[in-house]
């Protein structure tokens, strides 16, 4: 396209048909078909071109920086836009309703599109989003019912509400790692837009961000920490939403496997927020006890019968026992050392300094007895939990043949290897 000055001020322009923007304010012809931006001329104001049916070709000059606000709105016979490389804003509603505009070159200067600046553009088929532009405003594209292509470049950090929501020709968007929120109803009504990449750097997919969308599998990057609850709502070819290593494993292990359902059941969206937020897998794999392991998978397994406006208590609470029980991990093995040097001290007579080494283990064997004894009632007190049957099971050492708990040992030594134990009375491996 040649971008030719016009006249200069003053004079009249040669072809009829040509209007010759200069920026200023007065009327415009609504009929007009023909548009030259003058060459002095930055900024096309608001409102310039607006409803001016007839127009079916812009020429703009290089050293254009601003396209007003509805400045061609409405502009139905319009088909092709070239914009400059150095215009920086299009503003909101700027080419809204062109209904015939089929495409539209972005300049790489490009670094805002306003709010619904191409929405309604029925007849768009393809557009590439500048490097510059770092948020696609809300209604941008809404309603471009022929787009079929959609470019999204590194620098891309928010796409906002409703911004491509009824592109019912869109079938592929490949999300940049730049892009850290995707808003509300963002690509919501895609009828057709089955295949997503979604790629680590994302953060946050709002609600309804995908409704009503053909998508049958969708993997969610490690790094997102926020997904609303609706967020695929409606999306009925939905087989399949695949999350991060450390979420996969952590559900094949626990009771949370029998309702999971591929990670389309409707409670696992805010389920994975709640394990991502709270780091959920790292604390059940630090505990030191079997009983805490099946209390917090019993818990896990209740999920789907909790009520939505419960769930984030419910969540609280598994969080807080298992806060609870990092800090009694060490309850046991504390426990068993004051009464094991208790059991020496008042075994020692006023002449002796110490005492042998048999006379020792029997003070251990008699602490133990002990703490068998205290430590479920202070537990259950604590924690809420059932811990009379807190010492199967037990297990005899080979060794020394004293009867070990496997709550004490663990509290003890902790999981020294997967399937080990160690005496507490000799510390020999079983």
């Amino acid at each position: 396209m040649n971008f030719e000055e016009g006249p200069n001020d003053g004079e009249e322009p040669n072809d009829g048909n040509v209007f010759y923007y200069n920026g200023i304010e007065g009327e415009i012809t609504r009929n007009v078909t023909v548009v030259r931006v003058e060459s002095r001329v930055r900024v096309i104001r608001d409102g310039a071109f607006d409803n001016c049916r007839a127009l079916m070709t812009i020429f703009f000059n290089e050293r254009l920086d601003l396209i007003g606000v509805k400045a061609f709105r409405s502009c139905h016979l319009l088909q092709s836009i070239n914009i400059p490389r150095y215009v920086r804003v299009i503003e909101k509603r700027a080419f809204s309703c062109c209904h015939g505009l089929m495409t539209a070159d972005l300049g790489e200067g490009i670094e805002i599109i306003g709010a619904g600046a191409f929405e309604h553009c029925y007849s768009l088929q393809y557009i590439n989003i500048p490097g510059g532009v770092t948020s696609i405003q809300r209604l941008a594209f809404a309603y471009c019912r022929g787009l079929t292509t959609l470019v999204l470049n590194n620098g891309l950090r928010v796409i906002e509400y409703d911004a491509f929501t009824n592109c019912i020709s869109l079938e592929c968007i490949v999300v940049p790692p730049t892009v850290r929120e995707i808003h509300e109803d963002a690509f919501s009504s895609c009828e057709k837009l089955s295949h997503v990449i979604l790629q680590n750097g994302l953060e946050t997919i709002g609600s309804c961000a995908f409704f009503g969308t053909s998508i049958e599998s969708i993997e969610i990057p490690p790094s997102v920490e926020e997904i609303s609850d609706d967020a695929f709502a409606n999306c009925s070819n939905l087989t399949q939403v695949v999350f991060c290593d450390m979420i996969e494993n952590f559900v094949s292990k626990t009771r949370m496997k029998y309702w999971w359902n591929h990670g389309v059941h409707e409670k696992c969206l805010s389920t994975y927020c709640f394990l991502v937020r709270d780091t959920i897998p790292m604390k059940v794999r630090n505990l030191t006890q079997s009983r805490w392991h099946i209390n917090i998978h019993n818990m896990l397994q209740r999920i789907p019968s909790i009520a939505e406006d419960n769930l984030h208590l419910y969540f609280d609470s598994i969080n807080e026992k298992l806060q609870l029980y990092s800090k009694l991990k060490d309850v046991p093995a504390l426990l068993e050392l004051v009464m094991w040097k208790f059991t020496i001290v008042t075994n020692l007579d006023e002449n002796e300094d110490m005492l042998s080494g048999d006379e020792k283990t029997k003070c251990r064997e008699k602490s133990m007895l002990m703490v068998r004894k205290i430590v479920p009632p202070i537990l259950s007190f604590l924690t809420g939990d059932d811990y009379t049957d807190l010492w199967d099971p037990i297990w005899s050492c080979r060794n020394c043949r004293f009867m070990n708990d496997e709550f004490i040992s663990k509290g003890v030594f902790g999981d020294i290897n997967e399937g080990s134990r160690v005496c507490v009375m000799c510390y020999a491996y079983r």
